[in-house]
């Protein structure tokens, strides 16, 4: 009678074809990953959703659409998504606006570059090229190390000197050819497009983003209890309010705003984009709790790699071989930035006999955004509740 009480083991319950739901099974199973394990899978699944946006944006572009008219419908189905997300989900409107108004000013900052990112990524991607406007958007990273020693008093490490030094080569290696040689005939942009303005663009994305994570760990420190979710929200409104300002009300309509083609394809690509862009926000919020921010650093380098490879498969084109090789030097620099900390965690946690399979995710790194893992000194640890609005923190400068 013991023998056919005892329990069994979860590896070997019957599946869905042996009697039980299918939703219950996949529930079952998924009670049983590791907090590591949701954590990526989170992130590969908002990475691997974010991948399309540049395509989708270039599919739309080629149609004839108009840049702002894009944008603004795009930026509006992206506010839609983001509110039914930050307000529903998490259903707690009390503290939700008591986190905004505890953060007070400092909720002025992010909420302009959240506006002005929005526009200025998609038109980045409209008028230069998608590879290069990802890689100088993840420059981030190191833009915000920059910003943590001038604002926050933080020292540099010596990993992120060697870092910003490889960057400045890998971008001199992009530039100085082309504008040697005027080398641009090749590159995956779309014709008569402005590659210049689309790579300053992507740039000041970047910077702009650096600055806004500064000030939302600037607030961490000083209002402990501020929240930033909303910002998206409201960015991506106003983002789409300016828009349409300036695209001019009377030519917002698809087919005044310059698209080609039937409606319904217009409104399935920008919705699909919004889907995409939406995706990542929804990604950034939830995997922080889970894995450490090198982590997750390191899983949004992977849409500078897969992002390009769309539009090349798509319009057969190939970015200059100086923008791969500039490129690949980036992907590495970061890359490496990332990983160093990780691996050297892993060495003392080894060093110290102590597998660090037996310790949980909150022991074995840092729960911080990409931005706080720049410098290894600066961490957030804590319950999974603590780590969760850390993700709140990192939502605000999503690419949309």
């Amino acid at each position: 009678r013991a023998a056919h009480e005892a329990p069994v083991s979860p590896s070997i319950l019957p599946g869905p074809s042996e009697g039980r739901p299918a939703a219950k099974y996949l529930l079952g199973r998924m009670s049983s990953i590791s907090r590591r394990t949701k954590g990526r899978l989170i992130m590969l699944g908002g990475v691997i959703l974010i991948t399309p946006d540049a395509l989708l944006v270039r599919a739309l572009a080629e149609a004839g659409t108009d840049t702002f008219c894009l944008i603004s419908w795009k930026l509006y189905f992206c506010c839609l998504l983001t509110t039914l997300y930050t307000f529903l989900v998490p259903f707690n409107p009390r503290a939700l606006f008591a986190g905004l108004w505890q953060a007070g000013w400092y909720l002025v900052p992010p909420v302009l570059v959240q506006t002005f990112s929005t526009i200025a990524f998609t038109a980045s991607l409209i008028y230069g090229s998608a590879a290069r406007t990802l890689l100088f958007v993840n420059l981030n990273l190191l833009w915000t190390a920059l910003l943590g020693v001038i604002m926050l008093r933080e020292r540099l490490p010596f990993r992120t000197i060697c870092a910003l030094v490889f960057a400045l080569i890998a971008v001199l290696l992009i530039f100085v050819p082309e504008i040697v040689q005027d080398a641009d005939s090749s590159e995956d942009a779309l014709e008569g497009s402005n590659p210049a303005l689309g790579s300053a663009l992507g740039f000041g994305v970047g910077v702009a983003w650096a600055f806004s994570i500064s000030i939302v760990r600037l607030a961490e420190k000083n209002r402990p209890g501020a929240k930033f979710s909303t910002t998206v929200v409201i960015g991506t409104f106003l983002g789409g309010v300016i828009s349409t300002f300036l695209q001019g009300p009377s030519r917002l309509w698809p087919t005044q705003g310059g698209f080609v083609g039937p409606e319904w394809q217009f409104w399935a690509l920008v919705f699909a984009d919004a889907i995409s862009a939406s995706s990542l926000f929804v990604a950034l919020t939830l995997a922080p709790a889970y894995i450490p921010g090198a982590e997750v650093s390191i899983f949004l380098l992977f849409e500078v790699v897969v992002a390009p490879l769309w539009i090349g498969i798509a319009y057969d084109e190939v970015p200059p071989l100086w923008t791969m090789l500039g490129g690949a030097l980036l992907l590495a620099t970061l890359l490496g930035h990332e990983l160093v900390p990780l691996a050297a965690r892993r060495i003392s946690r080894t060093a110290s006999g102590t597998p660090i399979a037996e310790k949980s995710v909150d022991e074995v790194g840092d729960l911080p955004t990409v931005a706080i893992d720049g410098d290894p000194d600066v961490s957030q640890k804590g319950p999974p509740e603590e780590a969760a609005k850390s993700g709140e923190m990192r939502a605000h400068v999503v690419s949309l």
